[in-house]
């Protein structure tokens, strides 16, 4: 499994490193602020697959669900 950390610009705006995952694995993105772990996905094929989840800026859980395929 690969795990990657990427920094994002706050909660609305998305980072071109998310745009262009190559790699298959599960990637970590990060609130650019102050740190705290934004998202979690897994990619494969450069298309978010299966379990999911996003935070708030405090870091408390803000949602969990699965990519499918087409969505």
């Amino acid at each position: 499994m690969v795990i990657f950390d990427f920094f994002k610009g706050g909660s609305k705006d998305k980072n071109d490193n998310q745009d262009n995952i190559k790699e298959d694995g599960s990637y970590k993105f990060y609130y650019h602020l102050n740190g705290k772990l934004d998202e979690e996905r897994t990619y494969k094929g450069g298309i978010g697959m299966g379990l999911y989840k996003f935070y708030y800026e405090n870091g408390k859980l803000k949602e969990t669900g699965n990519f499918e395929v087409g969505n």
